[in-house]
């Protein structure tokens, strides 16, 4: 479904004015955590709202393994390439040029490496194609399921992922994700999320300062590789701030568009 109509032109051509990247975001199917939170009277923002570490980096439920194949079946289908070269104003025959020059990306989080496993990359299965695991592009911690776990067991689940480059020897030794508030960088912690009545978290919540200068960075990220493609899954919150647009359900797809450091939204599957 096109959003907005656009001028852009193709990311490969020499036009100085044409986008320098294209970024495809892919949000992760439905977790577990997410069926958790779907109940009635423990949805976010109910009194009752209870969480649960349990739930510490959620895996996929049937649901969103279901909604995995499907994903699988727009790409091998060609529906996710033909509205991100519509969007572009590209033509067919140039679709393997744009093919050739791509990176995917992923959250560290498990919901989304399951997605990125069954959902994408079985369409690159012909393609010796990067997958690197970018701490930057983690979900905005809400509750215990936004809390990952460490890159050794990670690294043992997904092997195919690199966990290296983009994990700095800090990352290895400590926790990637937002857990320990640091009161001189960000300020004395204060509870944003709803909790004036009865509702309980497991996890510290990650401030919106502290999250705004991971998306920083992340877009920082972006902005930096030379792929031309880059296709990224991740999380909701991570989408709505590089969008604006928080309209995405589990398995949903935005195309962006970015001119230097500018993102735009182009189009939506």
């Amino acid at each position: 479904t096109r959003l907005a109509s656009t001028n852009l032109v193709s990311s490969i051509t020499d036009d100085a004015n044409s986008p320098k990247k294209t970024i495809i975001l892919v949000r992760h199917a439905c977790s577990e955590a997410n069926e958790y939170m779907y109940r009635e009277g423990n949805r976010w923002g109910d009194p009752t709202f209870t969480d649960d570490e349990a739930y510490l980096d959620s895996v996929l439920s049937p649901k969103g393994l279901l909604q995995t194949e499907l994903l699988a079946k727009k790409w091998s289908e060609g529906h996710v390439i033909k509205e991100w070269m519509e969007s572009l104003g590209v033509v067919e025959e140039r679709k393997d040029q744009l093919l050739d020059d791509i990176v995917l990306v992923t959250s560290p989080m498990t919901r989304t490496m399951q997605t990125m496993s069954l959902g994408v990359l079985p369409f690159f299965a012909e393609r010796d194609l990067r997958i690197v695991a970018l701490p930057h592009a983690t979900e905005r911690v809400y509750t215990a399921s936004d809390t990952g776990r460490p890159v050794s067991e990670l690294e043992k689940e997904f092997p195919d992922v690199d966990f290296n480059t983009e994990f700095d020897d800090d990352h290895h030794k400590k926790s990637w994700w937002y857990s320990i508030h640091d009161d001189e960088k960000y300020g004395p912690y204060e509870e944003w999320r709803p909790s004036d009545e009865q509702q309980f978290y497991a996890a510290p919540g990650e401030p919106k300062n502290a999250f705004n200068e991971r998306m920083n960075k992340l877009c920082e990220w972006i902005s930096r590789r030379e792929e031309k493609v880059i296709i990224l899954v991740t999380h909701w919150g991570v989408i709505r701030h590089l969008t604006g647009d928080g309209d995405v359900e589990n398995c949903g797809v935005k195309f962006l568009q970015m001119n230097g450091t500018k993102l735009n939204l182009s189009s939506s599957l």
